[in-house]
């Protein structure tokens, strides 16, 4: 039997990649892992790499297991000029539609009635700059599907509330994450960054998350030459855990990344490890 993080717990996900089109029975394999350490919610980046029977099938899996998927909405093609059918070719084919608004329409009817869904992430720390793009495409899902959520998730600096604070127009919950373990800061950091998105959603009425580390900045030294680079231990994990529920109240937490700890050297530890951080009181 899996691990079950604690009723009185925030709802708990993960960040994962893996394209049903490339495998479905791993995908599927993975998702019954998420759901036997306990974790509620899936993020899969690349989930849309798939074509309608593959993202079906996907779909149906992640329901039986009790797990619920945000549908990843945040890149380009769905909100900017970018052709939604060239970024997911395998999809637009079973479409046989054109044109950006018919594919949103297309992908928000296969997915909005299934018990599987709990929303969509429409903003993943993006600048201010594309806000009012990102608003507009939103809106246009919204009107879609009214009953299922939108995320936006803004990058954890010391200005994170001027960067989320555009996005409240087009998110019902907004958060950010905060990745401090291995930069020279401390755990105690995610407080700070909590109490900002606190801020942000307590004055414009937003439902609050909250993104935490589950993985080693020595992952992506382009985007990071993290100093000290290493896995947050376990009671880091939790620790960072508590400041976020206790500082921004969040609805919402999601862990990143599973995929990061599955291409680890010792990925059993490092997932009990998370498993331990998330689901203990």
């Amino acid at each position: 039997m899996g691990v079950r993080v604690s009723q009185s717990s925030p709802l708990q996900g993960i960040y994962e990649y893996c394209a049903p089109a490339t495998s479905g029975d791993a995908c599927v394999s993975r998702l019954r892992k998420i759901a036997a350490g306990g974790f509620r919610v899936v993020l899969n980046y690349a989930v849309f790499d798939a074509d309608r029977a593959q993202l079906e099938r996907y779909m149906d899996a992640a329901g039986q297991l009790g797990i619920q998927l945000i549908w990843p909405m945040k890149d380009r093609p769905w909100w900017g000029s970018a052709s939604p059918a060239s970024a997911y070719p395998a999809l637009a084919a079973s479409c046989h539609c054109d044109g950006h608004d018919a594919f949103l329409r297309y992908v928000v009817g296969l997915v909005q009635s299934s018990p599987a869904t709990w929303g969509y992430y429409v903003a993943d720390e993006q600048s201010p700059h594309d806000a009012p793009q990102v608003i507009a495409f939103s809106r246009r899902l919204h009107a879609l599907d009214p009953h299922h959520p939108r995320l936006a998730v803004a990058v954890g600096d010391d200005d994170v509330a001027r960067l989320l604070r555009p996005y409240a127009q087009a998110a019902d919950v907004l958060g950010a994450d905060s990745y401090p373990i291995g930069t020279g800061q401390p755990a105690t950091r995610v407080a700070e960054i909590a109490g900002a998105v606190r801020g942000v959603t307590d004055a414009t009425h937003r439902a609050t998350a909250m993104v935490l580390q589950g993985f080693n900045w020595s992952a992506y030294p382009d985007a990071l030459r993290a100093p000290g680079a290493r896995w947050p231990t376990r009671r880091e994990m939790r620790e960072m855990r508590d400041l976020a529920i206790q500082t921004a109240h969040p609805s919402l937490i999601l862990w990143y990344s599973y995929f990061d700890i599955t291409n680890s050297a010792n990925a059993s530890a490092h997932w009990r490890d998370l498993i331990w951080a998330a689901a203990g009181s």
